[in-house]
């Protein structure tokens, strides 16, 4: 049995595996921190509270979005709630899936 079974995927598959892993390191800081800004807009949605925040709140999430290349990014407006965002980013325009796949890749050929 291999001595790092237990390890995900990306730990295991050798040089690919560890871009992945440095790719996700380097991004944790900004990530962090995009969404300490988000929590930090008091957001709460409910009866007799001022829409503002929450539009703020809609308005950095999807340009978070946009920045991150959700280009397919939607708004569902239903009476008395909250805007629902919506986005999708095709696997193969994914550069997590691209790096994904080149890890799957790599470890079939090691």
């Amino acid at each position: 049995m291999h001595e790092n079974a237990g390890d995900p995927p990306f730990r295991r598959a050798g040089a690919a595996g560890g871009a992945l892993e440095t790719t996700v390191d380097a991004l944790m800081d900004g990530v962090c921190a995009d969404l300490k800004r988000l929590a930090a807009i008091p957001s709460i949605a409910f009866p007799g509270f001022s829409p503002e925040p929450v539009l703020q709140a809609r308005d950095l999430l999807v340009a978070l979005l946009r920045d991150a290349g959700v280009a397919d990014i939607g708004e569902l407006n239903l009476p008395g709630t909250a805007p629902v965002i919506t986005g999708s980013l095709p696997p193969p325009y994914s550069p997590l899936c691209t790096a994904a796949r080149r890890v799957r890749t790599s470890a079939k050929t090691t």
